[in-house]
């Protein structure tokens, strides 16, 4: 009875040693973006750089503040692909002007210096209502990728290359593509 005993409380220690240990609390790399496998790799047709001339956008005028709006609303939605339930979030930003930012990892200076940090870490200093991951970067260095304005100045630059991003005007208007 000792041995088995002694065997089972043997085992314990050794999944305890191979899990480094049980984390009950969230990780610091829980909203983290991951890479993308290869084989979703966009082809190079999908990058044509600028000078090409294929500047694909989209843009809409912001709608009208309504009266009595008080801040953003938040909307979570689950659609199904290839029968799998992915959930979302989908949010409304009355006055986007005013009320909508893009910040870099960690505040200011994040992506000159390839900081990695959470969204809860990158909001806390500016005092969002409502934040939500949307960057991407390199897994390996935590460079920023993609073209990236922040308080009106350009933190990071594709090169160029045209790459899924959004953004927002000087006149409120709202730009994807």
């Amino acid at each position: 009875m000792a041995a088995s005993m002694g065997g089972r409380l043997l085992l314990l220690m050794l999944l305890w040693k191979v899990s480094d240990g049980f984390s009950w609390g969230a990780s610091l790399d829980d909203d983290l973006l991951l890479p993308y496998p290869a084989l979703r790799a966009r082809p190079a047709r999908d990058c044509a750089r600028v000078p090409v001339g294929s500047r694909e956008h989209e843009s809409w005028q912001p709608s009208p503040a309504s009266p009595g709006a008080r801040g953003p609303s938040v909307r979570t939605f689950v659609s199904h692909f290839a029968g799998r339930a992915v959930t979302g979030h989908l949010t409304r930003a009355a006055e986007p002007l005013r009320t909508f930012s893009v910040l870099e990892p960690g505040g200011l200076g994040g992506c000159a210096s390839r900081r990695r940090a959470t969204v809860e870490e990158t909001v806390r200093e500016a005092g969002c209502g409502v934040a939500q991951n949307g960057g991407f970067f390199r897994m390996d260095t935590g460079e920023c990728l993609g073209n990236v304005v922040s308080d009106g100045r350009r933190v990071s630059s594709a090169g160029g290359l045209q790459n899924a991003q959004f953004g927002i005007r000087r006149d409120g208007t709202l730009v994807t593509g």
